[in-house]
């Protein structure tokens, strides 16, 4: 069981909605990270005050409803929070902290849940910490401020294919991608959906950054999503691009004028033996227009294209195409 200080119980910072308008000034005069909306005297809603633009300024409930997060799903918790409960607030930024009647009394951010977990009976705890990596299924890489693995879940290890004495405080740019670390410490920006393919693992790579109270980057979560069919993915998208040059060397080779197109009549591409001055511009121009569209500025006239996508059959012998 762990316990929340009440110095870590945040009051609510809140402004009520139930007029059309209010005071930007208002907004810009909270302190607090979040701040909530309230409508005929129930709390509904909260806003992260870094979600607001800078420079715009927000009079109106329609502009303030665009940045707001409903609390139905947000955890409604007493001080006392058991495992389970753990579990739901790493889904939500915050944590509302209620009494035994029910009401409302304040929030908790995630983060300093997350942080008293660590100072609370520390042994404990940190077998707590397990349990949770153990039970997410994507995999999770924890890196500090010296850029190495300090934690890690199993699953994590199995999409890398590496034993924990190969990653343990190991630097992470020795498993992942050195750029996209040195980017993230340097910006305090996520980098996300990163396909990253070696000779042992395929996988999904998010890099998202851990930011003190300061808003600096204090370390690294890494995020990775096992891809087992992004080689063959890989593969068939080579033999496709293969296939386009072997087409294309076909048509080079081919000395009657031919033109691909799609079945919305979308010319695709055309053979080297082309009629110069025929079509009147270089058919390059025409690569991704619609030939039905160009027949009715008069450019193809008759079109064949026209014909044959209508008839759904061979048409030959057309003077023009």
């Amino acid at each position: 069981m762990l316990s929340i200080p009440d110095d870590k119980i945040r009051p609510f910072i809140t402004i009520t909605i139930d007029q059309p308008t209010f005071s930007d000034q208002k907004i810009h005069e909270i302190q607090e990270p979040f701040f909530f909306l309230m409508k005929e005297n129930q709390v509904f809603a909260y806003i992260r005050m870094d979600d607001l633009p800078l420079n715009e300024k927000i009079t109106t409930v329609d502009q303030l409803l665009q940045y707001a997060f409903s609390i139905d799903n947000v955890c409604k918790l007493h001080p006392n929070i058991s495992l389970p409960h753990l579990f739901q607030i790493i889904g939500e930024p915050i944590v509302l902290i209620k009494t035994d009647d029910g009401l409302l009394t304040g929030y908790v951010k995630r983060e300093d849940v997350l942080a008293e977990l660590f100072k609370q009976d520390s042994k404990q705890n940190l077998d707590l910490l397990n349990v949770i990596l153990t039970s997410i299924p994507m995999g999770i890489f924890v890196a500090d401020k010296e850029r190495n693995i300090v934690n890690f879940n199993e699953s994590g290890l199995k999409m890398i294919k590496k034993p924990s004495e190969q990653v343990l405080n190991e630097p992470a740019a020795n498993i992942f991608n050195k750029q996209h670390i040195h980017s993230v410490f340097a910006s305090g920006s996520s980098i996300l959906n990163q396909l990253e393919i070696t000779d042992v693992m395929s996988v999904l790579v998010d890099y998202s950054p851990i930011l003190n109270h300061e808003k600096e980057v204090e370390g690294l979560i890494i995020i990775v999503q096992d891809l087992p069919m992004v080689e063959e993915m890989a593969m068939e998208i080579e033999l496709i691009k293969s296939s386009n040059k072997d087409l294309n060397a076909i048509l080079a080779n081919i000395y009657d004028e031919i033109l691909v197109v799609n079945q919305k009549g979308e010319l695709l591409r055309y053979s080297d033996s082309i009629i110069s001055g025929f079509w009147g511009k270089d058919l390059k121009d025409y690569i991704g227009k619609n030939l039905l569209q160009l027949e009715d500025e008069g450019i193809f006239n008759p079109s064949v294209t026209r014909l044959v996508l209508e008839q759904k059959k061979e048409s030959i012998n057309c003077p023009r195409y």
